[in-house]
């Protein structure tokens, strides 16, 4: 007879199972979401991607941080390129506005004259022209303010304003003031922080287009031409060139060119002169005309400038028109 086994507690029972270790979170998928939280982009998506295959690879927790620092990525570089399109297309509407404008007149010279002036908010547009022609305007200086940190616009026109009216202070002076309007070019905050100091003084004629300046104009002797009138004569430096309706000493009737190295035969030019003067003025020149020379004294005349200006000047006094004839 088979003795059945013993079943009433002699063996012994096996050990309660163990919990199961709990899973850490990937350090580089932390690193991933801090990073990107502050806009780190290039080392939040490294430091994500290397997170996701460490997860993968180990069975950490992190893979959740490590999608969610590349979406935080992904919007940090979505505004950022909103940002760049924002500011291309300012500077192209910047540039658009300047090509239907036209140039700036900030970048006129002292003592050009201008047309085709317009104003767009605080900005002001002209182009150059010939003062002896018809134009608008003039620069009559370009003054550089001494003020270090930006005003913002409105001081900036205001002080610019002082400036410009003293240094047309003496059209003011001669009560010629209601012929122009003053407008000043400024610098505005990005110009003014690369370093530019100076406004422009615009002189906008109110009676309408002008082929003189308002200001003399001074002009090395050279440079004289046929026409021009010249409000004090001088043989040599520089004349003010004037407007012949203004009372002026001589008026330029013809430049001649001589090329005797010698110097000048007087009695020759003079002759040259004379028959000029009768073609430009008529077989008849005005009685109270005189006619008188100019031109390059001897350091001058070494120098290459062999010309002589043929003048015309009042035996009574001073001219108050142009002797030419239309």
């Amino acid at each position: 007879m088979t003795i059945p086994p013993d079943t009433d507690g002699g063996s012994e029972s096996a050990d309660p199972a163990r919990p199961a270790a709990r899973a850490r979170t990937n350090r580089l998928a932390v690193m991933a979401i801090v990073t990107g939280a502050i806009g780190l982009v290039v080392l939040a998506v490294g430091f994500a991607v290397a997170a996701l295959v460490q997860t993968g690879r180990r069975g950490e927790k992190g893979r959740g941080l490590a999608v969610a620092a590349l979406i935080v990525s992904g919007v940090w570089l979505a505004a950022a390129t909103v940002l760049l399109v924002a500011a291309v297309g300012d500077e192209d509407g910047d540039a658009a506005v300047r090509g239907a404008e036209g140039p700036r007149a900030s970048a006129l010279g002292e003592q050009d004259c201008f047309t085709d002036f317009r104003q767009a908010g605080a900005r002001f547009f002209a182009r150059a022209a010939p003062c002896t022609s018809s134009h608008q305007g003039e620069i009559v200086a370009r003054p550089v303010l001494p003020i270090l940190d930006y005003p913002g616009d409105r001081r900036l026109a205001a002080e610019g304003e002082k400036a410009c009216r003293v240094q047309a202070s003496s059209l003011y002076a001669a009560g010629r003031g209601d012929e122009f309007t003053m407008f000043v070019a400024r610098p505005d905050e990005k110009e003014w922080a690369s370093g530019e100091r100076a406004v422009t003084c615009l002189l906008r004629y109110t009676g309408g287009p002008k082929n003189f300046r308002l200001e003399k104009h001074w002009s090395p002797l050279s440079l004289l031409a046929a026409g021009d009138c010249v409000g004090t004569w001088s043989d040599t430096g520089e004349v003010d060139v004037v407007d012949c309706t203004m009372k002026h000493e001589v008026q330029v009737v013809a430049k001649l060119t001589l090329e005797n190295d010698k110097g000048p035969d007087e009695e020759k030019v003079y002759a040259r002169c004379a028959e000029r003067a009768r073609k430009t003025l008529g077989s008849k020149p005005p009685a109270h005309l005189v006619l008188r020379l100019g031109g390059p004294n001897q350091r001058e005349w070494a120098s290459g400038e062999k010309y002589a200006l043929c003048l015309v000047a009042g035996k009574d006094g001073l001219l108050t028109r142009s002797m030419i004839p239309k």
